[in-house]
Formats: C-alpha cells, structure tokens, sequence
C-alpha cells in the first residue's frame, strides 16, 4: 500500500528525564502553498529517489491546516522521508498531526531502522479507508481506530537505551515492542 493522502505537522523530539529538547519542528506555515516541500527544503526533507521536484515530492497545500495557512499533501505518488540523523542511543519522541479526508482512501507511514533508506523497516502504519488501522512490526499487527476526517495526533517514542518503542494514536496507547524487531 502506497501513501494516498496525508496532511501532517513532523515535531522530532529528544526526551531527557529534566528537559524536553526540540530538536526539528516543522508546521509547513513557512513554505509556499503549491510548491514542492523537498524544493523548498532539501536539508531536512528527501524523497525517496533523492529527486527534488520530482513526482515523489509533496506539494505544500493550504487546503487543510492545523495551524494556518499551510500543511504538507501527500498524495498517491509521493514518497517522503524525513531526514533523521543515524541515532544510535537516547530517547526521541515523533510526533506529528494527521488528516485523512473522508473521501481518501487512506494513508502510510514507516519508521525505518537505517539513515539510509530501504535498508531496514523498524514498522509500518496503514490508515484504512474505513476508520481502522493497524501496525506491523515483528510478525505481529496492532489494530487500532482513528477519526477519519478529523485531525489527529500520531506519537512514538523510541527509547534507543532501552530497546523500545510505544505507539499512540489519537492519544490512546496502541501497543510497546522492541525497537529492534523488523517488519521486513
């Protein structure tokens, strides 16, 4: 399954038992409505065949927002990653808002274990088009329901130290496993 329609606000996060340290936050309010994200910010945002302004590229829509004016369109052919730096101890907190529009056929999003991509699949989360959902990650599938139609908050912590990771949607606890165990 393939990313169909998604709007979404990314905050990336480093957890500390003192202090939450932002370390990206992006709310696509600065970037220009109808241009491409990964043109207008190569830095932090790539897609998948490394091709700025290519189809795999998202445009910037003011279509839907949670803040005003702007959110990111992904539509059936885009493919963006998120630039993370290889991690390899500490406690991050993804968060990003989501809307699935009533008339969309759903949406998808990975956490991959490599910087590069392709490598590794840490997970993978499908958005059904009926309002359902579900994760999977070491041979096991999580369900889960979502407010189709409605903005919504997506959360993982991923506990590097530890070897975990807890996923929330809509603020309800889906379910925790090993960071280490792979969907592919």
């Amino acid at each position: 399954m393939k990313n169909i329609v998604l709007s979404i606000i990314i905050i990336f996060a480093a957890l500390s038992p003192k202090a939450q340290t932002i370390l990206f936050s992006d709310n696509f309010d600065s970037y220009t409505s109808g241009q491409l994200l990964v043109q207008q910010n190569h830095i932090n945002w790539d897609t998948w065949s490394h091709i700025a302004g290519g189809i795999e590229d998202a445009p910037i829509s003011n279509t839907y927002s949670t803040s005003s004016p702007n959110s990111l369109y992904i539509n059936a052919s885009s493919d963006i990653i998120f630039k993370f730096e290889d991690q390899t101890t500490g406690s991050f907190n993804i968060s990003f808002d989501i809307f699935i529009p009533t008339s969309s056929p759903g949406g998808y999003f990975n956490v991959q274990h490599y910087f590069s991509p392709g490598i590794e699949w840490a997970f993978e989360c499908y958005f059904s088009d009926d309002s359902t959902g579900y994760i999977l990650v070491g041979g096991t599938t999580y369900n889960f329901d979502y407010p189709k139609g409605n903005w919504f908050n997506v959360e993982g912590i991923i506990n590097l130290n530890n070897d975990s990771t807890a996923i929330k949607i809509d603020n309800i606890d889906i379910a925790t496993w090993p960071f280490h165990y792979r969907d592919n």
